[in-house]
């Protein structure tokens, strides 16, 4: 009896999960070239910013979150251009949904 008990009783922990997997993504915008010759230049994240994701499309910020898209974080990435003057920067955005 006892152990049917136990055995009840862990069944009852485990149900709510099962079948529940939460679903992540890496995210990137599309990528500018910014000339370092003629200044800092500008590469801001705004709501028309869209992101390319895996298995969801190009969206926005917007977007991702009224499809339940939680943001979890956001990063601007550079790397290095054939031209030593220009760079290369985009946005890289994580999403997850429960």
């Amino acid at each position: 009896m006892k152990i049917k008990q136990m055995l009840l009783a862990a069944a009852c922990l485990v149900a709510p999960f099962a079948g529940v997997a939460g679903q992540a993504h890496v995210c990137h915008s599309t990528t500018v070239k910014i000339d370092l010759s003629k200044g800092p230049g500008s590469h801001e994240l705004s709501d028309s910013t869209v992101f390319n994701c895996p298995d969801i499309g190009s969206k926005t910020i917007p977007a991702l979150a009224q499809d339940g898209w939680k943001m979890v974080s956001v990063t601007e990435q550079g790397g290095p251009d054939d031209d030593p003057d220009v760079t290369n920067l985009y946005f890289e955005l994580l999403i997850q949904k429960d």
